[in-house]
Parts: structure tokens; sequence; C-alpha cells
């Protein structure tokens, strides 16, 4: 039976180990707050047999848990390791530590290497059990984050799409705006709009239509001007005033300037 003496003071240990861990995990030193955990889980079962001398045949078993210990903070093949390491304590303990009644005669009867194998065939079993199930987890997890992957590239493409169909549109209204003769119209964009360059030559390409056709306007206006001013001279021929005869309108060209010399003439 093993003592309250030599218990506390290793329950003691095992508590402090857990208090560690979980102040790893709190920084995010997982891995580390897994190794001791399973320390812990030794601490906790095996070191006081080992200190006592008491070793039970219960002990062969429980380093087991330190195994789904393993599985579930550390990394998934980590779990064959804390295996072998339970493998190699529970040799150790047959072959070394003074035993017990019942591994006594179990070693008189011959049956301890029966023993052995249930208990390294449990510790194989777990392990590989634990290690089956972290891994389809981790396909599981790993599915679910490519599916949001998937669920969050369709929507950044949709919200792509239909920012696209919004400048097309816009595009084209201008294209009908300027077909209407509304030469003043022009694209609104900004450069992270996807038609960034494409509005932008377009309203060069328009500001310089508006000012070839302003040109051409003008230039129609001087010609009227200019014929108005010529039918007006041939009627007048050398009469004066000119002014009299000369009643051409304004017509905001060159030509105006002409006809004010000749009307204060």
């Amino acid at each position: 039976m093993i003592s309250r003496s030599a218990v506390l003071p290793t329950l003691a240990i095992g508590l402090l180990a857990i208090a560690i861990a979980f102040a790893f995990n709190y920084f995010e030193r997982v891995t580390i707050a897994g190794i001791v955990l399973v320390a812990a889980v030794y601490a906790l079962y095996l070191l006081p047999a080992v200190v006592t001398g008491a070793v039970d045949l219960r002990l062969f078993f429980i380093p087991v848990e330190a195994v789904l210990v393993a599985a579930i903070v550390l990394p998934p093949v980590s779990v064959f390791v804390v295996a072998a390491v339970n493998i190699t304590t529970i040799i150790a303990l047959v072959l070394g530590a003074p035993h017990g009644s019942v591994i006594t005669s179990l070693i008189v009867s011959g049956q301890i290497a029966r023993t052995l194998e249930q208990a390294i065939g449990l510790n194989l079993l777990v392990a590989s059990l634990a290690y089956l199930w972290v891994r389809s987890v981790e396909r599981a997890i790993a599915r679910m984050d490519q599916a949001e992957l998937i669920a969050s590239l369709q929507e950044h493409a949709l919200a792509q799409k239909q920012a696209l169909e919004a400048e097309v549109s816009h595009l084209l209204d201008i294209h009908v705006r300027v077909a209407n003769g509304e030469l003043g119209a022009r694209m609104q964009m900004q450069k992270h709009h996807t038609l960034w360059m494409v509005g932008g030559a377009l309203n060069n390409l328009l500001a310089r239509y508006q000012g070839l056709r302003d040109a051409d306007l003008r230039l129609q206006a001087t010609e009227r001007a200019v014929a108005n001013l010529t039918r007006a001279l041939q009627r007048m021929g050398g009469a004066r005033p000119v002014w009299g005869v000369v009643r051409t309108e304004p017509a905001g060209t060159a030509v105006d300037a002409l006809l004010e010399e000749l009307r204060l003439h």
C-alpha cells in the first residue's frame, strides 16, 4: 500500500505541472504545455510506486492516459512516442523495480509474459486509435477550412462580378449619353475600379472629341459670319456709311472685331 507521505508530495508536483501547462497554453506554447501534461501523468501515477517500491499490476495500464493526453495536445505522431515510453517503462518496472505480491506471483507462475503482452498491446492499440482519430479530426477541420475558403473566394468573386457589371453598365450609359449629344458626360471612377484605365482613356477621348467639336462649331460660325459680311459688302458696293448696310449680328467669332471696325469707320 502506498503511504500518504509518498503520495501527497507527488500529487503536489503533478498539480504544479498542470498549472505550468495551463500557463504555457495561455501564452500559446501548446507543444510545451502538452509535454508538461504528459510528464504530469507519469508524476501522478508512476513516481509514487517507484519511490515507495510498491509497483502494482494496475500501473501497467494507467500510463495509457498519457497517450490520450498526447493525442489531444501534441502532434499526432507523438502518441507513438509516448506509447514507446510507456512500454519501456513497463518493461523497466518488471525487470528492475521492486515488485508487489501480485507481480511476484505472476513471475513465479510464468504469467508475466501474458500480462506484458496485454499492457503493450493496449498501449499500441490506444496509440493507433488515437492517431487515426486525431488525423480524422484534422482532415475534417481541413475540409471545413477549405470549404470556408472556397465560400469566401466565391463571395469575393461574386462581389467583383457585381462591381464589374455596374462599371460596364456605367460605361454603356456614358456611350448612350454621348451618342445622344451630351458631350460633357464623363466616367466617374476611382483607381480601385477594374475599368479605371478604360474609363480614364474614354474620358480623355471624349474631352478631345468635345474640343474638336467646339472648334468645328466655331469654324462653322466664323464661315457663316464671313459669308454674311461678304454678302453685305457686295450689296453696299462703295456706298457709305458701312454701318447702315452691314447689319450682321455678332456671332462670337473673330469676324465680330472686323464688323466693329467697319461700323466705326
